[in-house]
């Protein structure tokens, strides 16, 4: 088969690793053999709606069948990656560190793959790269996961338009969340609600211990997803699939407990957790006491500053101007702040304290010119709006001495 270096690092970065299983991390080469699956009954569909999705999928597969093919698997993941060209040879399974690395040693030029005798031979001109084949006992063969979605699914088609507007919401909120694994599984929660007039729209939302973030993108028809939780990791993949592949769309396959996304030449199944459901109107302001606009450009760049030179950073509004500290007497940062007044409030003082971090990490995702920002009281979050999504940022108690932020 041949295919290019390019190809193969868009493979691997849309793999997933296996870590800390009771198998070894492992890539599965062969040929593609997807459709077994396809033709299963929707008892949601209409008649006309499973014909078209069955004519559909027949053409899905006769693009595909016989195709290169890699498989990588964990504990919660399985991804699936088809290339353009054939592949005539026996499947062979590698490890998944070697096979990585031998990609990475490759240059520019096309790429011959040759499997024999549990050898894969990578062929560039007169040079070979060889990888020995990786033998799984009985014993890790059987502790391979099985992600089955069950019988009962719901299958919905997002357009390349929607996936897109998803994918910038996404941009924006999985940020806020952690790419390791601890004992509590980062999340991000869905929702497909409801609108006037027969709409829908996908409502995401995602948050850490201090910021949480909602937004939603509106969609024809997806009928029956309703609430789950994804792992934040399985969102990223959403991201660099959209990234890299450019797909027009993608099929998503909610079943009992397991979720798929079909991008084409890109499939991910992921287990999807249960855990505490965050409400997406937590990121709704009440009653607003005062508002401000800012170029998110300027403003980050004082986040950025205060999040070096200190841990937190106080808002003071004077009736007139905004201003900020952060840090301490012998170092600190401060500035006045060049903003826009969109709300009718009280010419009053009043003043607030955020995380750096938190701050910075909010603006650097967000890819409108300007963010609004919203103060509802000392009890309540800071509000900050932008590209359609909206943040609510927690408090610090203001507790510490004037002239000292950071201690």
């Amino acid at each position: 088969m041949w295919t290019t270096k390019k190809e193969l690092k868009t493979a691997i970065k849309l793999s997933v690793e296996a870590k800390g299983e009771t198998f070894p991390a492992f890539v599965e080469l062969g040929p593609c053999k997807r459709g077994a699956e396809i033709f299963r009954d929707d008892p949601n569909e209409t008649p006309e709606d499973a014909l078209q999705r069955k004519a559909d999928n027949l053409r899905t597969m006769d693009r595909w069948f016989g195709k290169g093919f890699m498989r990588t698997a964990c504990r919660m993941y399985e991804a699936s990656f088809v290339f353009k060209e054939e592949w005539p040879h026996q499947t062979i399974t590698l490890p998944y560190a070697v096979f990585k690395e031998a990609v990475n040693i490759l240059d520019g030029r096309e790429v011959e793959l040759v499997a024999e005798n549990n050898v894969l031979y990578m062929w560039q001109g007169r040079e070979c790269t060889r990888l020995q084949g990786l033998v799984m006992g009985e014993e890790m063969k059987a502790s391979l996961p099985d992600i089955n979605l069950g019988t009962e699914t719901f299958t919905r088609w997002l357009s390349g338009y929607e996936l897109c507007g998803l994918a910038d919401i996404l941009q924006q909120v999985v940020p806020l969340t952690s790419k390791k694994q601890g004992d509590t599984l980062e999340t991000v929660y869905f929702e497909n609600r409801a609108l006037k007039d027969g709409l829908e729209d996908i409502l995401v939302s995602a948050h850490n211990s201090t910021v949480a973030a909602a937004g939603s993108q509106p969609v024809d028809r997806l009928g029956g997803l309703g609430i789950f939780l994804m792992p934040a990791n399985a969102a990223r993949k959403i991201l660099s699939a959209q990234r890299l592949l450019c797909p027009a769309g993608v099929f998503m396959t909610v079943g009992r407990g397991a979720l798929k996304l079909d991008f084409g030449r890109f499939v991910l199944k992921t287990i999807l957790p249960e855990g505490q459901y965050l409400s997406p109107d937590a990121t709704r302001p009440g009653e607003v006491l005062a508002g401000f606009e800012f170029t998110t450009r300027e403003m980050y760049h004082f986040a950025q500053k205060a999040a070096n030179g200190g841990k937190r950073v106080l808002f003071k509004y004077d009736g007139s101007e905004l201003k900020a500290f952060a840090g301490t007497i012998t170092l600190g940062v401060d500035a006045r702040l060049e903003h826009g007044r969109h709300f009718k409030f009280d010419e009053r003082e009043f003043q607030f304290t955020l995380l750096a971090e938190d701050l910075r990490t909010v603006l650097k995702n967000i890819s409108a010119a300007r963010v609004q920002l919203l103060f509802c009281g000392a009890q309540l979050p800071v509000y900050l709006n932008a590209s359609g999504v909206r943040y609510a940022v927690a408090l610090v108690p203001p507790d510490k001495p004037e002239g000292n932020y950071d201690k």
